[in-house]
């Protein structure tokens, strides 16, 4: 996807649109060092964008997973 300005300088990147408001998106940008974001997310119009919490996503998935146990991280 073409994208209008240049990209920060980060590990990862969520970009988000709207179907109705293509090509428009909002992209979230973030560090590997900083704390998984909450973004929006969203809904057929007029409906309100949902808020995601992908640290509390990536938390359940890990903990459901059995991700810890099955990798054998120790705690420190």
């Amino acid at each position: 996807m073409p994208i209008a300005t240049p990209l920060p300088n980060t590990d990862y990147f969520a970009l988000v649109a709207r179907g109705d408001d293509l090509p428009s998106a909002q992209l979230y940008a973030f560090s590997v060092r900083d704390p998984l974001p909450t973004i929006a997310v969203p809904l057929k119009s007029p409906d309100a964008d949902v808020p995601l919490d992908l640290a509390r996503a990536f938390e359940i998935a890990w903990a459901r997973g059995r991700y810890e146990r099955a990798l054998g991280y120790p705690r420190v």
